[in-house]
């Protein structure tokens, strides 16, 4: 066996895709506006949040489609300050 193919093949067992299912949240997104999106949350969830650093998924289909962009950098910030959870995706988007 040649060194390329030994490294290839070393290289494939090191991960394994499998499928899985998750239950994830989904927080609908009704703004953009993350002043008045971290007052609710915060007036929502105060000191005692609903999730414990939790995943969740942003679902942007309620938005207009005129809002432009999210800043979801700043949109994760808001969200991990006020109501400790995660985003790791969005939903009903466009690219």
């Amino acid at each position: 066996m040649s060194a390329v193919s030994s490294h290839s093949k070393s290289l494939t067992s090191s991960f394994e895709l499998r499928n899985a299912t998750l239950a994830l949240v989904a927080l609908v997104l009704k703004t953009t506006d993350l002043t008045v999106l971290a007052h609710a949350l915060e007036e929502r969830f105060g000191q005692t949040p609903l999730f414990d650093h939790d995943p969740v998924v942003i679902d942007l289909s309620q938005l207009d489609a005129a809002v432009g962009e999210i800043d979801f950098g700043a949109l994760a910030g808001c969200f991990a300050r006020t109501a400790w959870c995660r985003p790791v995706s969005k939903a009903a988007a466009s690219p």
